[in-house]
């Protein structure tokens, strides 16, 4: 038999004082204390979280979430003072692999063994780090600092020697953390599937899984937070998110992306010069049921296909759009005959496709949005949702390439299975 799931309505935290949020959310409180494991609101999404002392507690998110075990978490802070008692700012050595985005780790005897050349951050740039860092604070932005291992447990760290730390720009969850611990916590949603912006879609998830769900309405951003590591030689951005690189220019002057999410780093030819690995690519993210196709158009053709190289996806490159051809001996068109399918565009450059999947469908349900921040705030949603109406297929017209939209289209490459373009 499992638990009993009961879900606090804080929906109209704002409304409320302090006071009356932690007495509404005190067994979740207490759950957390007894190294239980509770779903909480945060700007981005919605977080699965645990007291991050507790390797026990830890555990147990791991096993409810089915996350592999070497997929290090984000712990939660409630102040600056709390980041900064589990962070070590001791010198630091990182591994040179000639690579400016490199994994860091401590161990200096493995260095001479394996003939690997170490270098150093000094205590004075990490604490200059960390003093630029709490301007972003709190905020929908993570950073990677190296960890104080006698308090931070490997399972939360990954087995590296550094953490990610965020401190959230939500009432609810600074109230939680304040008046319990740090929380390690991942995205709240069985590992794999799309993230969770409502209390609805974590409920669907972990429903005789968790004791609490705090329900704190819609997130507000969407997609989850922006990570930028500063431990590497210069600061970068594993995971992009709603504050951006151009965001942080006037604090970080010599940021940049991580190898990983530079998609034009291509030969003339259109071949990678490397492989990108982005965060997270070692397991599938994101994805709902439906079948994912990305569009896009010709002239995006050797970006796109970095994409689709770097996600192991077939990359479709069609000729124009022709309402007459024979969808019966068209590849890939002939298998939406008879489909149920979700559409989520934001202009006309498409609708001569829509028009043709709507011909052979036997149900094509269409979605418009004004802009990337709506449809950053819903799309996750949406996934869950056609999933719920059995669809077979979610095409999507991606926005651009840069800044926030980089950031859903980090998101839409994982959950994609096709790419076509036009």
């Amino acid at each position: 038999m499992g638990i009993k799931t009961n879900i606090i309505d804080l929906a109209n935290f704002k409304n409320l004082s302090e006071d009356t949020i932690k007495e509404k959310m005190l067994k979740a409180i207490e759950q957390i204390n007894k190294g239980e494991v509770i779903a909480f609101p945060t700007e981005t999404v919605y977080g699965l979280g645990a007291n991050a002392f507790n390797e026990t507690a830890v555990e147990k998110i791991f096993k409810i979430k089915g996350r592999p075990a070497d997929n290090p978490l984000i712990v939660h802070v409630c102040s600056i003072k709390q980041a900064e008692s589990i962070i070590d700012f001791n010198d630091f050595i990182y591994k040179n692999n000639n690579n400016k985005n490199t994994e860091t780790i401590r161990d200096e005897n493995q260095n001479k063994k394996d003939n690997i050349n170490f270098q150093f951050l000094s205590k004075k740039v990490l604490l200059d780090r960390f003093q630029k860092a709490q301007s972003l604070w709190p905020g929908p932005i993570s950073f990677i600092f190296p960890a104080k291992k006698d308090k931070i447990p490997s399972i939360v760290r990954g087995g590296l020697s550094t953490i990610a730390i965020r401190l959230p720009d939500h009432l609810l969850a600074q109230v939680l953390i304040k008046n319990s611990f740090p929380l390690a916590a991942p995205s709240a949603n069985i590992s794999g599937k799309p993230s969770c912006t409502n209390s609805i879609d974590v409920i669907n998830d972990f429903n005789g899984k968790i004791s609490y769900v705090i329900d704190g309405g819609h997130s507000v951003y969407g997609i989850e937070s922006t990570v930028v590591d500063c431990t590497s030689i210069i600061p970068t951005i594993l995971r992009p998110g709603f504050i951006t690189q151009e965001d942080l220019y006037p604090i970080f002057s010599d940021i940049e992306y991580s190898d990983a999410l530079n998609y034009n780093i291509i030969e003339k030819d259109g071949s990678l010069k490397s492989s990108p690995k982005s965060p997270g690519m070692k397991y599938t993210h994101y994805k709902p049921e439906a079948k994912v196709v990305l569009l896009g158009k010709n002239e995006d053709k050797y970006f796109l296909s970095n994409i689709a190289k770097s996600s192991s996806k077939k990359i479709y490159m069609m000729k124009p759009l022709d309402f007459s051809f024979d969808i019966n001996n068209n590849e890939p068109f002939k298998n939406l005959k008879n489909k149920k399918i979700l559409i989520l565009k934001h202009s006309d450059l498409f609708d001569p496709l829509f028009e043709i999947i709507e011909r052979f469908s036997s149900d094509t349900k269409i979605i418009n949005f004004l802009d990337s921040y709506s449809f950053a705030q819903k799309f996750y949603a949406l996934f869950r949702q056609a999933d719920r109406e059995n669809r077979e297929y979610i095409f999507i017209e991606p926005y651009g390439f840069s800044g926030f939209e980089l950031a859903i289209m980090n998101r839409l490459q994982k959950a994609m299975d096709e790419i076509w373009t036009f």
